[in-house]
């Protein structure tokens, strides 16, 4: 009787040390997991961003396009330091945040 109590004393320490490192892998595949979420939603995140802006860009060139092709038809000059010139999407952009 006390030999079968022993032995069973011994294979549940066994199976509680073994239940812990089971329980033990899980928390860390899990905490890994997590983590490569993590970073994956950071990625999204960042080419969400990154397509954000060259949206930005693109309606930036259209928008400039636009305004310098008016003000030619229009008779302004485009010159250099003209209010249509090569400093103006520079100032525009500025002043309104788009580019950044």
């Amino acid at each position: 009787m006390f030999l079968r109590m022993a032995l069973a004393g011994k294979s549940g320490g066994r199976k509680r040390a073994s239940d812990a490192a089971a329980a033990q892998r899980a928390a860390e595949e899990r905490a890994h997991r997590a983590e490569l979420i993590h970073r994956e939603e950071q990625r999204v995140r960042t080419l969400y961003r990154a397509a954000d802006n060259l949206a930005r860009a693109e309606r930036i060139r259209h928008l400039v396009a636009a305004a310098t092709k008016a003000a030619t038809e229009e008779g302004h000059p485009i010159d250099p330091g003209t209010a249509f010139g090569i400093g103006w999407p520079g100032h525009y952009s500025k002043q309104t945040g788009l580019i950044r």
